[in-house]
């Protein structure tokens, strides 16, 4: 082989390690706002985390700084405990009281995002590696066995794409589609070691939401008395959902339910609809619902806190109205788009699973070695090989010169 045909070689394999790199990285997410309970979590622009409600301040604006240059919240079940920073660490919030994930201020870095059920916590890094950390007496971290250790972020999975937690149970979609789970669901045995329920899958958005690769919005339940899981769609064409509210791709924001929020004035739309689901606004980039508010951060990047119909129709006295938290809220990323070099749209997952085809959890090792780390162990050979050619061709050259 000549010295053209090595350095061929070569682009080729960095061509092949760029895209084996491309395919599998995950995007980072940034959650601007969250609300658990009763409690009132944002970020503002300057990367100050804010909360109040529940125990601490009444308003947005004697709100307290729980942390400073915040890229993402980390979802809860219960308190915000965890965040990840503008360098994509994952960092414990200065709040011993409701946090058992660790002393140390720093957890974990290169975070694309991460969630935290009742005491246990996953973080998912940009490669897609899965780490779990955390309490593990429900098989909550996936490590084959449940006991009462209190976990330092721990290796689970690779080629791992979404995650979300609910209570003491964990899923994670594969980026083949793959979705996976594992923990403690209520009138369910323990399970230790993640299992696939499902296929054809982009996207977690809760323990009760799963976005297929076509962007359909699906309800994911276990019932009790049953050996799997059940799919039933929603909506289609959906970026978001929290709760009993999503953000379609287009920014519309619709109500699944009758708690909807009222929205701004300028911002409403009219609706032929008395059912959900209610079109309520246009131009929404996120959403996050409470029980008595939810928070919407529009496309003009105005965050605004909305009172929910169930605090209204309780206290009809009382006068309620959307109100603005900011005007430059930070802009979120929620993004579930993953496209190839080629800009072919992950629309090649396997199909759902059909109603016929809903099969009980199958066992999957959880150290189970991802197909694409095969192709990137591929690669690095290739090149190291060429590299080692190309070495040898210049030293039989040096070689003849000197004779």
């Amino acid at each position: 082989m000549g010295e053209k045909g090595l350095r061929l070689l070569i682009l080729s394999g960095l061509a092949l390690l760029a895209v084996s790199t491309a395919a599998n990285a995950v995007e980072p997410e940034c959650l601007p706002a969250n609300i658990c309970g009763y409690s009132y979590y944002v970020i503002q622009e300057n990367g100050d985390l804010l909360r109040w409600g529940d125990y601490s301040s009444d308003s947005y604006q004697n709100a307290e700084i729980l942390m400073k240059n915040v890229a993402s919240i980390v979802p809860s079940d219960l308190h915000i405990t965890l965040a990840i920073d503008r360098k994509r660490t994952l960092r414990v919030i200065n709040n011993p009281a409701y946090t058992s994930t660790s002393s140390s201020d720093s957890l974990l870095e290169n975070v694309a995002t991460a969630k935290y059920g009742l005491n246990h916590y996953l973080a998912l890094q940009e490669d897609g590696t899965l780490y779990v950390g955390g309490k593990n007496e429900s098989g909550q971290l996936g490590l084959g066995e449940a006991d009462t250790i209190d976990h330092e972020p721990t290796k689970l999975l690779s080629g791992v794409i979404s995650i979300t937690t609910l209570d003491n149970s964990s899923y994670a979609v594969l980026d083949d589609g793959t979705l996976l789970f594992w923990g403690k669901l209520a009138g369910h045995p323990i399970c230790t070691a993640p299992v696939a329920i499902g296929s054809g899958f982009a996207k977690l958005l809760s323990g009760k939401y799963v976005l297929s690769a076509d962007h359909t919005l699906y309800q994911m339940v276990w019932e009790e008395n049953s050996d799997h899981f059940s799919f039933t769609p929603i909506m289609e064409n959906v970026l978001y959902a929290s709760n009993n509210l999503v953000v379609q791709e287009d920014g519309s924001l619709w109500g699944l339910d009758d708690n909807t929020p009222l929205v701004p004035t300028k911002y409403s739309v009219e609706t032929d609809s008395t059912h959900p689901p209610i079109k309520l606004m246009e131009d929404v980039s996120y959403v996050t619902a409470g029980q008595f508010y939810s928070i919407v951060v529009l496309k003009d990047e105005s965050m605004w806190l909305l009172p929910n119909q169930d605090l209204i129709a309780s206290n009809p006295d009382q006068k309620y109205v959307p109100e603005k938290l900011m005007d430059h809220a930070t802009k979120p990323q929620i993004e579930i788009e993953r496209i190839d070099p080629q800009g072919n749209r992950l629309a090649d997952f396997p199909t759902m699973l059909s109603s016929q085809e809903e099969a009980a959890p199958k066992n999957t090792e959880a150290n189970e070695i991802n197909p694409s780390a095969f192709l990137g162990v591929a690669v690095v050979l290739i090149i190291a090989a060429a590299v080692v050619c190309v070495l040898l061709l210049k030293l039989r050259r040096i070689h003849r010169w000197n004779k």
